[in-house]
């Protein structure tokens, strides 16, 4: 998956999101599921403050836009579930236990415990992988 680390909080994402829907007249969910079914389920749009790409798709219900970052955009890396699933729970676990969220320990402590998931060989504070993650995360 991509994961957004911009400039732009969430609701300014939605704002602007919808702010271009409405000057193109799809602020409705009928026009807005017409508009990206005409083009084969989706539009990518851009926003000129960071220069971000954004995925729009038809959703259900009152959420009808589904929005999630284009794929190499800018403000965007990308990452295996896996990877920001441990990222996660390495922080919270290191919050309420104490330690380095980024130590071998405790990453591997939260692959097995709650993941499922066998433990990582390589010390996870690296620039890479796990370990950057969690840097971007913090």
């Amino acid at each position: 998956m991509d994961l957004y680390h911009g400039p732009l909080s969430p609701r300014e994402i939605a704002d602007a999101v919808m702010a271009e829907l409405v000057s193109a007249r799809r602020e409705t969910p009928g026009e807005f599921r017409k508009w990206v079914e005409a083009v084969g389920g989706y539009r990518v749009i851009e926003f000129p403050e960071d220069t971000s790409r954004w995925v729009l798709r038809a959703g259900d219900g009152e959420r009808f836009v589904h929005v999630h970052p284009a794929r190499y955009s800018p403000h965007t890396v990308r990452v295996r579930a896996p990877v920001l699933a441990t990222a996660v729970l390495a922080l919270a676990y290191a919050g309420l236990h104490g330690g380095d969220p980024a130590s071998r320990p405790v990453v591997n402590a939260v692959r097995r415990e709650y993941l499922g998931l066998p433990p990582v060989g390589r010390d996870p504070s690296s620039a890479e992988g796990i370990g950057a993650v969690i840097e971007l995360l913090r």
